[in-house]
């Protein structure tokens, strides 16, 4: 499987819509019509929901992850990528890693009947 990480530079009404999310620590799921400005273009039509983990900096901030749930209709299974970024006790970072095309046990999985 042919990995595609990269280092993506946010724009300034992502890190505007990012400043104004709820930093609760822990998970929560987001259906499509909520999805971030994060997913762009086509990747976004063909996401389906996306699971949001918050967990807490040592430095009083947060790492912000958005595990998108992307449906892989070619393939028939659920494929998972995760964009994950920090966001500072003073706003979020202008920077984040996409992962896309991954490697790892479970990164797809054929969905149950």
């Amino acid at each position: 499987m042919k990995k595609n990480n990269s280092l993506m530079q946010l724009r300034k009404e992502e890190i505007t819509e990012i400043n104004g999310y709820d930093m609760k620590l822990g998970w929560r799921i987001m259906p499509k019509e909520q999805m971030p400005k994060v997913f762009r273009g086509s990747f976004k039509e063909k996401t389906d929901s996306v699971v949001t983990i918050t967990a807490q900096t040592s430095t009083g901030g947060s790492y912000l992850v958005y595990n998108a749930n992307r449906i892989d209709i070619k393939d028939k299974t659920n494929d998972i990528e995760p964009f994950g970024f920090i966001v500072h006790s003073t706003g979020a970072s202008t920077w984040g890693m996409f992962i896309h095309h991954g490697d790892w046990v479970g990164l797809t999985e054929k969905p149950p009947a």
